[in-house]
């Protein structure tokens, strides 16, 4: 169906160039086309920005693709009672989280845990930034856990 309303819309007469805006950052249509080049992209986002407050509540509330565990060291500057480790346990999809005295494995700010809450961005580059301390074996776990297979998107503007 998304190919075949693409396909529609660049067949009307009339319209030679057709605009496109706020769909998933993920969206094939590119790769539809034998030239990707002749699908530019102007403007790449996900509209999505997230606080976390709770820690514990939100890191149960969502669903994980893979199963595993971790312990996350936490720092909020804003908001110190959200500051320390948590430890993150997935089995079958579903996470327990508990506060920890444990060494954390990875450690960041409540900012970039927000961003990898929503299972679009990549841990290695938030390393790479300094964004994210831990050591590479860590740093691969905290990626395959919160990454999911589509990009988030928030199809609404508010």
């Amino acid at each position: 169906a998304h190919a075949s309303l693409w396909a529609y819309l660049t067949r009307v007469d009339g319209c030679p160039q057709v605009d496109s805006w706020n769909v998933p950052v993920d969206d094939p249509l590119p790769w539809m086309v034998r030239e990707s080049r002749r699908v530019p992209i102007k403007w790449r986002g996900d509209a999505l920005w997230i606080r976390i407050l709770d820690v514990v509540r939100a890191l149960e509330a969502r669903t994980y693709e893979e199963d595993g565990g971790l312990v996350i060291g936490v720092v909020d500057p804003f908001r110190p009672v959200t500051d320390g480790a948590y430890r993150l346990t997935v089995q079958d999809g579903r996470a327990t989280v508990e506060r920890s005295d444990d060494d954390p494995g990875v450690s960041m700010e409540v900012d970039v845990l927000g961003a990898l809450y929503l299972g679009g961005q990549d841990a290695h580059a938030f390393a790479a930034a300094n964004r994210i301390t831990g050591s590479d074996e860590e740093i691969a776990r905290l990626h395959r856990l919160f990454r999911t297979a589509r990009a988030p998107w928030c199809n609404q503007v508010f």
